[in-house]
Order: C-alpha cells, then structure tokens, then sequence
C-alpha cells in the first residue's frame, strides 16, 4: 500500500482519471485480501464461531471432559491447536463455560457433570475424574456413540486441611455417549446416559 499510495500521490497535477481508478481498484483487493485473511484465522481459532466440532468424537468427548475442569487432563484440541482449559480453584463449581458449550449439540450431557460442579461448590473439594474409552462405533455412523468408563481418582483440598471427605459405594461408572456431526463440521457430544452412577456421601472433618 505504501509503494502503491506513492506512485498515485507522485504527481498530482498530472494524474488521469485511469490513474485513480486504477489506485482504488487495487487498494480495494489490499484491503479485501486482509479482510479475507484476518477472517480466516477467526474461522479457524473460533472453531468457525462455534459451528465446527472435534474432528473425531472422541476429540470431542475429551475436549468436552477437560472444559468441565474435573478431567484429570485439562489440554484439548481446539482453535486449530492445542490449548488448556481454562479452569479455576475457587470451590464455586466454576468451568470453561464457553468451551463446554461450544462441543455441545444439546443441554442433555451437561448433567452428568453437574453434580461434580455442586460438589466442588458445597463441599470445597477439588475433583480428579479419568475417562478411559473402551468402546465406539464407526465414524460414518450419525450418530456416533462411544462407551466411557468413568473413574474418580481424587477428591482433595489444596493446601489445607480437608472440610469433608468423600465416600462413595464404587469408583466407576459407565458412560454411554453420542456425538453427532455439527453444522460446519467435525462433531459435537449431544447425550451422555450414564448406566448405574455412583452414590456419593459426604462426611464433615
């Protein structure tokens, strides 16, 4: 744009009208080259504004688990890149709203985490869950459905001595989840049923 402004603005008594429209012509594919370009990396780094999923749905499941911030694995696969989940310590059942959201295609699968979420915030205890995949169908079935065993590794209280201790009367469950195929693509998580979950009490210290 600066060789292009310098020869227009050279000699302005002697410029032609071919001159001008020739200036505003190419200042207008510099400037629709740039648009282009920044709007491709907010394609790319929004997950196209939110209308693209994981590339697989266990991508998605396991961005989905690390967003909720009682993963043990807090990366995921995001933006085009790899990125942690922006979680805190502040016992107020808090997680990586927009992220959670952005992997969902219902509100169904938001329960499953829901009572961790009230957990951590009534309780004041962090929790660890490990999600292992045992099972999942083809990727050209719509929807895809995979089987998640679900374990509690810990439940703590950074730093301090621990307000209440957990007891619960297994430390697994089983998950079945479907994802299915978002709007630009890739693949959202849209239901989570979870097969005999675990009783949980609490006991004040």
């Amino acid at each position: 744009m600066a060789v292009l402004s310098a020869w227009f603005w050279r000699n302005r008594r002697q410029r032609t009208a071919r001159q001008a429209i020739v200036y505003l012509a190419a200042l207008a594919i510099v400037l629709a080259a740039n648009a282009a370009g920044v709007l491709n990396i907010a394609w790319d780094r929004t997950d196209a504004f939110g209308f693209r999923g994981q590339p697989t749905p266990e991508e998605a499941f396991s961005a989905l688990t690390a967003a909720s911030c009682v993963s043990d694995l807090d990366y995921h696969y995001g933006g085009g890149r790899v990125v942690r989940a922006e979680c805190t310590s502040d016992y107020q059942g808090e997680y990586d709203k927009k992220t959670f959201d952005n992997t969902l295609c219902s509100e169904q699968p938001r329960a499953a985490f829901a009572r961790w979420w009230q957990w951590n915030k009534e309780y004041q205890l962090d929790f660890s869950l490990g999600f292992t995949i045992e099972r999942y169908s083809d990727m050209r079935n719509d929807p895809a459905t995979l089987t998640v065993v679900m374990r509690l590794r810990a439940a703590f209280h950074p730093g301090e001595e621990e307000p209440y201790r957990i007891h619960v009367d297994k430390a697994e469950e089983r998950w079945k989840v479907s994802a299915e195929r978002a709007l630009a693509g890739g693949w959202k998580i849209c239901r989570v049923d979870i097969e005999s979950p675990l009783n949980a009490t609490f006991e004040k210290l």
